[in-house]
């Protein structure tokens, strides 16, 4: 998904190529190939992240070896500013998640057999064991001092909670879960409950126990996000649900075929317009009455 700060898009592209374009007319500003700038090899399903601006910052996933997983550019001339980790044998496919926790900023994702955190400087604050596997589904910040993070292919989800030592914080386990198994789509947090695709499975889980409320088949591998106390599910066939967020029961209120075919990109909510799309198509509904 490309990201739009001020007068600025960046974008990524499958093989590797990092662009910030003007979003007035598209003149290229600057352009660097991932795996030419940190040594990195394209992921099997392509490079698919998105960049997170922070600041004068440009936070990516460079999937490097030898200190070079994610790095932060200047997000003005592309200049790699700091770098850190080693990627593992390829790069991931989260995005990085900023958070403000304990009174610290920092970029939490995904990478390698690691979940970590680091600050804006590219130090490491805390890390955590992570399962080997694909991970697709961002993580989840679930305040005050809480990350969710969750993936298919036996991987499933886990809920860390961050606690300060000195100087010093650490990650440790607050429960793991197999049946909160986030594929593509990422999970939503409202009132204590987390709300998310296991696999193809709607499901909503408690943040306290990782114990399930209900879950809803039918769907399939369908995605969705949190908007005034609703959730706005898309099934991976283009049908639109509008389900009330809570824990008490699956409670649908409406729905509409808005698309027809494979859909697998999250609902877009913007000014009251709600964007959808497929593989060949987008559309848009009014959701402002």
């Amino acid at each position: 998904t490309p990201t739009i700060d001020g007068d600025t898009v960046y974008v990524l592209g499958t093989r590797g190529d990092l662009a910030a374009l003007s979003a007035q007319d598209g003149a290229e500003r600057w352009r660097m190939n991932l795996t030419e700038a940190f040594g990195s090899t394209m992921p099997h399903w392509g490079f698919a992240t998105s960049a997170l601006v922070d600041g004068d910052q440009l936070i990516i996933e460079g999937g490097g070896p030898e200190g070079k997983s994610y790095a932060a550019l200047d997000k003005k001339t592309g200049d790699v500013k700091w770098a850190h980790g080693d990627g593992g044998r390829q790069p991931g496919y989260n995005s990085a998640l900023v958070v403000d926790m304990n009174g610290t900023r920092c970029y939490a994702y995904v990478a390698g057999e690691k979940l970590t955190c680091l600050d804006p400087t590219g130090a490491e604050v805390w890390t955590y064991p992570w399962p080997r596997g694909e991970t697709h589904a961002m993580p989840l910040f679930v305040a005050p001092d809480k990350i969710f993070a969750s993936g298919a292919e036996g991987v499933g989800a886990t809920l860390v909670k961050i606690t300060e030592e000195g100087d010093a914080a650490k990650a440790e386990e607050v429960w793991q879960t197999r049946f909160m198994r986030n594929h593509f789509s990422s999970s939503v947090v409202k009132d204590g409950y987390i709300y998310g695709f296991d696999n193809a499975t709607l499901k909503c889980i408690s943040v306290t126990s990782g114990e399930m409320a209900w879950a809803k088949r039918g769907l399939g591998k369908g995605s969705l996000i949190l908007a005034d106390g609703h959730l706005l599910v898309l099934s991976d066939r283009g049908e639109l649900l509008l389900v009330k967020a809570t824990p008490e029961y699956f409670q649908q209120k409406g729905s509409v075929q808005a698309l027809e075919g494979k859909s697998w990109t999250s609902p877009t909510l913007s000014h009251g317009r709600l964007y959808l799309r497929n593989h060949t198509e987008i559309v848009s509904y009014d959701l402002a009455d």
